[in-house]
């Protein structure tokens, strides 16, 4: 798979709330002030996508708006839905 189909795939399994946030995640979450709609908006809105290294637990990371505009970096896998690593 592809950045472009991966960021397709992605997108798709977030709209459809086909996804799960990991707690490092949600630690991460609180510690940055991000929430949910942020998440989601960040992935709806990628501006990129690339394979994570070989070294990370996650798949891609996406890049992308927040809700007021900020760029942030969303870190995730593809396994039966998406599952959010970590934010930042």
């Amino acid at each position: 798979m592809d950045s472009g189909q991966a960021l397709s795939e992605i997108q798709r399994l977030v709209a459809a709330r086909r996804y799960q946030i990991s707690l490092h995640a949600k630690q991460r979450m609180i510690e940055r002030q991000i929430d949910q709609r942020d998440l989601q908006h960040a992935i709806a809105h990628a501006v990129t996508c690339g394979a994570s290294g070989v070294d990370q637990v996650s798949d891609w990371t996406v890049t992308g708006p927040d809700v007021g505009g900020e760029s942030m970096q969303v870190a995730v896998a593809i396994d039966d839905g998406v599952v959010v690593i970590t934010v930042f």
